[in-house]
């Protein structure tokens, strides 16, 4: 059978390739690790949570960074992961942010969930993405993000309720958006608390393995030619 991440990109198969028999299921997180959230600081921060090489859109967080500063906006950014591009991307977030930029590693199983508890905003503006993990468990953990637009993401992100999808060729919307969730007049209660609602009611590791269970009953029923499968 055909595995898809959202019903949107069901609907690409169907409509360009004729194919109806694809199933979604989206990607998941275990909702119960999430730690509550550590109070607002002043300035709000961002944080990176990934694999440090170019196509994760590296280059566009420090034009963004490099934007928002020429605004004269305040923010810290904090960075973790490891990869290829790990050395030259850290050199250039410290030429433009200077002390505003910090570097914490890998974090994993409890030191991830903190960190993310501890910043405001998810930032991930790369060239490809399906569903990310990271970008789950962010808006689990109450982080507001800001990410690239596809079908799966946005069905994830309702723009503007539970954070924002941008294009990443834009660095103008990028900035926006930042400038926007970095402003302290504007509160972010309702955004965290719609993110952390559309994981648990959409992405919890309840509704995975359910939903995993009712898609390997259903190619039972077609090997065996019964009704109610498609072929």
């Amino acid at each position: 059978r055909i595995i898809v991440l959202s019903e949107q990109e069901k609907a690409v198969l169907a409509n360009r390739h004729g194919r109806a028999d694809s199933d979604v299921l989206a990607n998941a997180v275990p909702t119960n690790e999430v730690v509550p959230r550590k109070p607002e600081k002043s300035p709000r921060s961002i944080v990176y949570f990934g694999r440090l090489n170019r196509e994760k859109g590296l280059d566009r967080i420090v034009e963004a960074c490099r934007g928002l500063i020429e605004r004269d906006i305040q923010f810290r950014f904090n960075a973790y992961g490891a990869g290829p591009d790990a050395e030259s991307f850290l050199a250039e977030m410290r030429a433009v942010c200077g002390e505003r930029f910090a570097f914490c590693g890998v974090a994993d199983g409890e030191n991830k969930w903190q960190a993310l508890a501890e910043n405001d905003i998810f930032l991930l503006p790369s060239d490809h993405e399906g569903l990310p993990i990271a970008l789950l468990e962010a808006m689990a953990a109450g982080c507001v993000p800001v990410v690239r637009r596809n079908d799966a993401i946005a069905a994830a992100v309702e723009q503007g309720v539970a954070g924002f999808v941008v294009d990443i060729n834009d660095k103008s919307e990028i900035v926006e958006r930042l400038s926007f969730l970095l402003n302290e007049t504007h509160d972010l209660t309702a955004l965290r608390e719609n993110a952390r609602r559309t994981i648990a009611e959409r992405y919890s590791f309840d509704r995975y393995l359910l939903r995993l269970d009712e898609i390997y009953r259903k190619a039972a029923r077609c090997a065996k030619g019964q009704q109610g499968c498609v072929l």
